[in-house]
């Protein structure tokens, strides 16, 4: 069975801390979240879940901006971008994507175990 990474999970968390006076709901519809499937990309991946529905009225943006990372191993100063969006009316994929690191570049993510990326920082910008 597959579940959330460290990563993801404090990503989610970041984004419902962030969103939590404009968008009621998004923690508890997030809390019971269940994994699908990963997509690795190489540049990044696609998180892809399922939740209980909620409220049919409730209108998500799309998509929803999440924190930015500061990646260890992927490069000197490299940062990791999120986004959660939403398919079927709510929020079902959770997005990484790299940014690069000081000098642009980036990483083949397809040689790295999503489930093992670390970060030591989470902001929003």
């Amino acid at each position: 069975m597959l579940t959330f990474t460290d990563l993801e999970k404090s990503v989610i968390d970041a984004i419902c801390d962030a969103q939590r006076d404009t968008l009621a709901g998004l923690t508890e519809f997030l809390s019971s979240a269940e994994v699908l499937s990963r997509e690795n990309t190489g540049h990044g991946f696609y998180t892809y879940f399922r939740a209980a529905p909620l409220d049919p009225h409730c209108v998500w943006p799309q998509p929803i901006s999440g924190p930015n990372a500061k990646m260890i191993g992927l490069g000197e100063d490299a940062w990791m971008g999120f986004l959660l969006w939403c398919s079927t009316g709510e929020p079902s994929v959770l997005e990484g994507f790299q940014y690069g690191d000081v000098t642009g570049e980036t990483v083949d993510l397809k040689t790295f175990d999503l489930t093992t990326l670390s970060f030591s920082l989470l902001k929003s910008d």
